[in-house]
Order: structure tokens, then C-alpha cells, then sequence
């Protein structure tokens, strides 16, 4: 995970608390209803939006989105110059023997298809498919975030008219007035802070 993310991730949170904390209490914030309307709306329109199979990958998508480690390019491109100079000096057979230290399926893959003597041309056409498998890949998952970033706070004014329909057919009893701006204004929040 980068350092980066997890201060940023960390860091908003602590200060978004303390911020409350600072009000009063936190269990203030908290409305059942407004979380069940903001964070399940959220996610019953992206089912809507996107295939099950797809949704369904979400949280792998967001495990690898947090907890991806980026190779540098220059490692990668000093490991294959290492590889090249390998098979050149002791033949493509003696790039088997690495593979198993090598972390990156794609590129063992290559290997290992080099190594059974397939034709260029072909591990080309397989690797570049695999490729753009992957692209297709994360191109779903990010367009489930996306989804997830604009859904929200869609949900969150959808949850701000209920709450003021429900104050404003209470007008007449004070004490209910409280609640439904409660719940109007929370739901702007959940679906702003998703």
C-alpha cells in the first residue's frame, strides 16, 4: 500500500472526527435509516448499472486497489534485459529454471510459452490478448467506483428530500421537525463522504 494513500485515508478520517467530536457526540451523526438509504441505494443502483459477475469482483478490485505493490519500470525492464541475456548466453531452456522466482504471472507466463517452443507470432497475439483482458478488467472495476462516487450523493438528495418531506408534513409538532432535518441533512453527508 502506498504511504501516501494510507496517510490520506487515515488523516481525513481523523480529522473528520475530531471535527465532530468537537460538536459533540458522534453517535449524532448516526441515523439507521439515512445509512440503509444512502449506502444500499448506492449499491442497488450499481447492481442495476453493471453486471452481478462484475459487481461481484468489487471487493477484490478494491483489495488490489489498496494493497497493489507497483513494480518500478526500470526493475522490470532491467529483469527482462536480464532474462534476454540469459536465454542468449545459455539457451531459452535455462529460463525455466527462473520462473519460479519470478512473482509476475504475466510475465512467467511469456516465459513458459517461450520456453515450449511456441511460435513468437503466437505467445504476441496471446500476450496482447491477455493485456487487453486485463485493461477490460480494470476498466469495470473502476467504472463500479465511479458509479459508486456519483450514485451516492444522488442517494444522499434523494434521502435530503425525504427528510424534508417528512419535516415539513410535521410542522405542526415541533418535536418531529428535529428528526426529519436530522435525516435530511445526514443523508447529504453519507452520501458526500462515500
Amino acid at each position: 500500500m502506498d504511504i501516501g494513500l494510507l496517510f490520506g485515508i487515515i488523516g481525513t478520517w481523523v480529522l473528520v472526527c475530531w471535527s465532530i467530536m468537537s460538536g459533540g457526540s458522534i453517535w449524532s451523526y448516526y441515523d439507521f435509516a439515512s445509512v440503509i438509504l444512502v449506502v444500499g441505494g448506492t449499491f442497488t443502483l450499481v447492481f442495476f448499472c453493471y453486471p452481478a459477475r462484475n459487481v461481484g469482483n468489487f471487493f477484490a478490485v478494491f483489495r488490489t486497489a489498496l494493497f497493489h505493490k507497483a513494480q518500478s519500470n526500470e526493475k522490470l525492464i532491467e529483469d527482462l534485459v536480464s532474462y534476454a541475456e540469459m536465454a542468449r548466453r545459455d539457451g531459452i531452456l535455462s529460463l525455466e529454471s527462473i520462473t519460479k522466482d519470478i512473482d509476475d504471472r504475466f510475465i512467467v507466463r511469456g516465459i513458459q510459452m517461450a520456453v515450449d517452443g511456441s511460435d513468437p507470432e503466437l505467445i504476441e497475439t496471446i500476450m496482447n490478448a491477455e493485456l487487453d483482458s486485463l485493461v477490460d478488467r480494470h476498466d469495470v472495476g473502476k467504472a463500479i467506483f465511479d458509479g459508486i462516487g456519483k450514485y451516492a450523493p444522488a442517494m444522499g438528495m434523494i434521502g435530503t428530500l425525504v427528510g424534508l418531506v417528512i419535516m415539513l408534513k410535521n410542522l405542526d409538532d415541533p418535536k418531529k421537525i428535529g428528526p426529519g432535518m436530522a435525516v435530511a441533512i445526514l443523508t447529504t453527508l453519507y452520501g458526500a463522504v462515500i
